[in-house]
């Protein structure tokens, strides 16, 4: 049995070749990655419509560079991640890429970290992918978007709305809920925390001096929520650290130092002249000849103490930068004292004018960490240390003293060989470097140490040399792997390729020694380089017309070359079974006496392989081994038994499991799960897809279909099948019709003899002389009722 017209449904699964350069993924946040089918793990899928890249779909209809719709939008946005681009919703599903990766208002740029919650990210070239695709925590909230129609889903008009669930596992937290200022998360997800939302301004210690606007900060956290804490203190100016109740006055500063309404020398603690606490200063001056006052000569004039009960605070003192104290007495505490100021991270990237905050706690002045790199800009959190060098400005951005194109970071702008193509663009002013408006995009060199690799010469493409190694038209393939060097790759996998044999295995015979000396003849090379089971010495199999082995014979036919060609036709006249699997190369061994000549047994089907017995016409199709185990000519997933490991509809779903890298099936790792398309001929048919009601479809596959579906609403009108007797109504399980007793009683007969009201023949109640047929009638009647429920 042959399906070569389901077998064609299936070539966009055969694997592609890779056109994609990793470097522009790398300036889209929280890339997507897939592997691809040389095996390997690469970003591609971020901006094509497969895993290769930019080659391999011209098989299924596709047009080189395989872009999908967010990656055709990147290029015309010259391959930039900005505000313009995040703002699109390139896939159409109503949802913007700068939402589907995490950067709504596309404010990211390469170098810095990815922004956003990994779990949310979705891919904005796939329309089968989106962040409100999952109300997890039922608040009515997505990650982006309002559940309005209560479906559990943000897909509906209108529902991608502004509103966010920035904790969708917490029904309590969402754009619609209030503040609460008594804990210390971002319940409204306006994202700001408890201690940054103005709302709870009144329970925050802002200044960070132990006392908030509503009590005092017992255990450090910065707030005043937690039991005791509201205890009537008040913090009468919570933007200055040296300001809260029971702090000692400062006699200079112009601040009312201890909250008690009186300021600088109107204070009683600023009449002093005594020095206290024995330091050598006293509230109005400094006691010069140690006498314990401050009264003589000079004296009044030569300082203050602004605090006399303690003798480590007085303006012969250090600041020390942590203890919310002014210890030099200049006015100003902690970070806002000049002594500090270079160990504080205002622009809070990491890194200070005079350390780095190795614990990110906001400050650099940890053991450890009075180090460089230092910020060579604090009020600019894009200039730090760790920052990527720009290229196109004249900001030092990674603060290592070297500006744009005088970075080594910025190599990738300079065309070092010559070719006048960089490895970001096209030099198109020949000044030696792709840094000028225009020059960042379009083809790009993929070694820019050789001239003699570019993507293209005079408008064309760089004929791709396919055995040394290099890629040499940077469409991101190599040898093999290029489109240009198809006829070296070992397509179908069975070891041998259009120019001669895989020796290494490696998938291709671009290495020394591996092409054929003469590629015209069938013992040298592959002549069906996408059929698996030819190629020279392969078993023939004799009922499949296909000359396996390439011997020149097809099954038991006349010779298809001239010359002296290795001769296997007596292949499919043996009548032995050789590997004991109960079939022979002519039949099947019906009787087990190891020979297929008895009567019956030389039948139209036969082992294509009679050195395995793992191999025959009952064999399972195993679906990945590269081998035709049921021997029926078409051979893993090219095979109908294997159709539910394949994407045909190209949704993301197999009949059993999920195709997360799009490759077309759902073989790789971790696939296999999530699966149950019940159409794999329909798109708009799979386990993620919305009920559609009245369609008379199982659209997302639960086994529910249009009304009883738990997401369709349900009326009664919704309910009528236009029969009059049954009661036809609608509940949580979806639409009932239930026979109707009233209509057992005698009818007109005008519908088979069940129709409502008395008189006439047909369905008389019992005892008026006509019981059998109403028993007729009623079972009828409930045949009916289970037909249409089945």
């Amino acid at each position: 049995m042959r399906f070569s017209a389901l077998t064609l449904l299936v070539l966009f699964a055969l694997p592609v070749e890779a056109f994609a350069h990793e470097f522009y993924a790398s300036r889209v946040p929280n890339r997507a990655t897939a592997e691809n089918s040389a095996g390997t793990v690469k970003p591609c899928i971020t901006c094509h419509n497969n895993p290769d890249g930019g080659a391999g779909c011209e098989e299924s209809g596709g047009t080189r560079p395989c872009l999908n719709p967010f990656g055709m939008a990147f290029r015309t946005n010259m391959f930039r991640w900005n505000e313009t681009l995040a703002a699109m919703d390139s896939d159409g599903d109503g949802f913007t890429n700068g939402q589907e990766l995490q950067d709504p208002t596309g404010t990211w740029r390469p170098g810095e970290d990815d922004p956003g919650v990994e779990d949310y990210v979705t891919r904005p070239g796939f329309d089968t992918n989106s962040p409100g695709s999952t109300d997890m925590d039922g608040d009515g909230f997505c990650w982006f978007g309002q559940d309005l129609d209560d479906s559990g889903d943000c897909l509906g008009p209108g529902e991608n709305d502004g509103s966010v669930d920035c904790d969708d596992d917490n029904a309590m937290v969402n754009s619609g809920a209030d503040e609460l200022c008594t804990n210390t998360i971002d319940d409204d997800c306006n994202g700001l925390s408890t201690l940054e939302d103005p709302v709870c301004e009144d329970v925050v210690d802002r200044d960070g001096d132990g006392v908030c606007r509503m009590g005092r900060d017992m255990n450090d956290d910065r707030d005043c929520i937690d039991p005791g804490e509201a205890n009537g203190d008040v913090d009468c100016n919570d933007d200055e650290i040296t300001v809260f109740p029971g702090n000692r006055e400062n006699c200079s500063d112009g601040l009312d130092n201890d909250c008690n309404e009186l300021t600088d020398e109107f204070d009683d603690m600023c009449r002093g002249d005594i020095d206290n606490d024995d330091d050598g200063f006293c509230p109005v001056g400094r006691d010069l000849n140690d006498d314990g006052d401050c009264l003589d000569n000079l004296e009044p004039e030569g300082g203050f103490d602004c605090d006399d009960t303690n003798p480590d605070v007085n303006p012969d003192e250090t600041e020390i930068c942590t203890d919310t104290v002014d210890n030099d007495c200049d006015g100003d505490a902690n970070f806002d004292d000049s002594e500090c100021a270079g160990f504080f991270d205002s622009d809070m990237d990491g890194h200070c004018p005079r350390g780095v905050d190795m614990d990110m706690d906001g400050n650099c002045v940890d053991p450890g960490e009075d180090i460089e790199p230092f910020d060579c800009n604090d009020s600019d959190p894009l200039v730090s240390p760790s920052a990527a060098e720009m290229c196109t400005d004249t900001v030092d951005n990674d603060c290592d003293g070297d500006v744009s194109l005088a970075d080594e970071d910025c190599a990738g702008f300079l065309d070092r060989d010559g070719d006048r193509y960089c490895f970001v663009g096209f030099d198109m002013n020949r000044d030696g470097d792709c840094a000028d408006p225009g020059e960042e995009g379009g083809s790009t060199d993929c070694d820019d140490m050789n001239p003699d690799v570019v993507p293209a010469r005079g408008g064309e493409l760089t004929i791709e040399i396919c055995t040394d190694e290099l890629d040499n038209n940077c469409d991101g393939s190599t040898d093999a792997f290029d489109p240009m060097c198809r006829d070296h790759r070992d397509r179908d996998g069975d070891g041998w390729c259009e120019v001669g044999r895989d020796g290494n295995g490696d998938g291709d015979c671009a290495d020394a020694d591996e092409q054929a000396t003469d590629t015209s003849d069938p013992t040298m090379v592959d002549l069906a380089p996408d059929d698996s089971t030819v190629y020279p010495g392969a078993p023939e199999n004799c009922f499949d017309r296909k000359d396996n082995d390439q011997d020149g014979l097809i099954d038991e036919g006349p010779a298809l070359f001239d010359g002296d060609y290795r001769d296997d036709g007596d292949a499919c006249v043996r009548d032995v079974d050789a590997d004991s699997d109960g079939w022979c190369p002519i039949g099947q061994d019906v009787n087990g006496d190891g020979d297929c000549l008895d009567e019956g047994e030389n039948i139209a089907e036969s082992d294509c392989d009679d050195s395995n017995a793992d191999r025959n016409p009952r064999a399972e199709e195993m679906c990945r081994n590269g081998f035709d185990d049921d021997c029926d000519g078409d051979v893993d997933l090219f095979d109908v038994d294997c159709f539910v490991l394949l994407d045909r509809d190209g949704d993301g779903f197999c009949v059993d499991g999920t195709d997360d890298n799009r490759d077309g099936d759902c073989l790789d790792e971790a696939e296999d799960r999530f699966g149950m398309d019940c159409d794999d001929t329909d798109p708009l048919i799979n386990v993620r897809a919305s009920e559609v009601c009245d369609d008379g479809v199982d659209n997302n596959c639960n086994g529910d279909i249009d009304s009883a579906d738990a997401s369709c609403p349900c009326d009664d009108s919704m309910c009528d099948d236009g029969d009059p007797c049954t009661i036809d109504g609608c509940n949580s399980d979806g639409c009932t019709n239930t026979p109707d007793p009233a209509c057992m009683d005698g009818g007109t007969g005008a519908d088979g003899g069940m129709m409502m009201g008395g008189g006439g023949g047909g369905c008389a109640a019992t005892g008026d002389g006509k019981a059998p047929f109403g028993a007729a009638c009623m079972a009828f009647a409930l045949w009916v009722v289970v037909r249409r429920r089945r």
